[in-house]
């Protein structure tokens, strides 16, 4: 089924502006908002807008270092496996068991 959306007019500025939209469509700019550019006027005006807004990561700590405790578990862990590809061959193994539980055992198809 094809739509064809060819007699629905665009909308016009004002209609645009009625309904909240803030982009405009303009050839030098392109399309869609992303692709402008802003002019040093409106960066100094955006700038000017967001002083003394608090940032969203104020009071966030920064890298969390792992205890004495965990990093000896961690280690252990690792150890276990003497190459990468047995690493990779146990989490295969864990990732089979994982949606064999979820889906069930794989049935095969009988051939009669």
């Amino acid at each position: 089924m094809i739509f064809d959306f060819s007699n629905i007019p665009d909308p016009t500025p004002e209609e645009l502006k009625m309904e909240g939209a803030f982009y405009t469509q303009s050839k030098s700019a392109g399309a869609y908002p992303g692709y402008r550019k802003n002019s040093e006027e409106t960066k100094k005006k955006i700038s000017q807008s967001l002083k003394g807004n608090i940032p969203w990561n104020k009071g966030k700590n920064g890298v969390q270092i792992p205890s004495e405790e965990t990093r000896k578990r961690m280690s252990e862990s690792h150890k276990k496996y003497s190459s990468d590809e047995e690493r990779q061959e146990a989490r295969r193994e864990q990732w089979r068991k994982a949606n064999r539980k979820r889906r069930g055992p794989l049935k095969r198809k009988s051939s009669s």
